[in-house]
């Protein structure tokens, strides 16, 4: 997803690359994340106005953001990698993109391949909006709080919890990055 196009911040984050961008996150359950709904987003959102909204300088995407639980990225959200290592690696069969690649069919759309869109993939780790997103083995390992609403979250307050919710996003940039 880099691009040449990409506004570099120099003073804050040093090296990280972000886009101007529109967009829109498509949510709900009838959401599920295929490069048609991609493409009919930008379609029905961008596609008439790109020439006012996106093609100006400087550029600017147009985004499609999909957001996904934590534990919907396991195969069976009951199996623990059995260490930090194997969480990192995005080849560990317990990954459900080594089975079925939503996200990289979601990067076919028209829009994405003609540089058109951008896909932002929002992973909710810790309960927010998302009631239950963590993985059940986190629980088993005792590494999860529940809040009087029933909302799971991280224990960010134990090394174990945090290093294991740190684990993930590196294999997502080693897979996608």
């Amino acid at each position: 997803m880099a691009s040449d196009d990409a506004v570099y911040e120099t003073r804050t984050f040093p090296g990280i690359r972000w886009f101007p961008a529109l967009g829109i996150r498509g949510g709900g359950t009838n959401w599920s994340g295929t490069a048609a709904e991609v493409q009919e987003y930008y379609d029905r959102f961008a596609a008439s106005r790109e020439s006012r909204w996106l093609l100006t300088t400087p550029r600017n995407w147009f985004v499609v953001e999909k957001k996904i639980p934590w534990e919907k990225f396991f195969v069976d959200q009951t199996i623990a990698p059995s260490s930090h290592e194997q969480a990192r690696d995005p080849n560990w069969s317990n990954y459900r993109w080594n089975q079925v690649d939503i996200l990289a069919s979601m990067l076919t759309a028209p829009a994405i391949v003609e540089d058109k869109a951008k896909l932002s993939i929002f992973v909710a780790m810790t309960a927010t909006s998302e009631q239950e997103p963590v993985p059940q083995w986190m629980i088993n390992k005792g590494l999860t709080w529940r809040e009087s609403s029933g909302h799971v979250h991280v224990r960010q307050d134990r090394e174990e919890g945090w290093r294991w919710m740190a684990d993930f996003p590196v294999a997502v940039l080693r897979r996608y990055g």
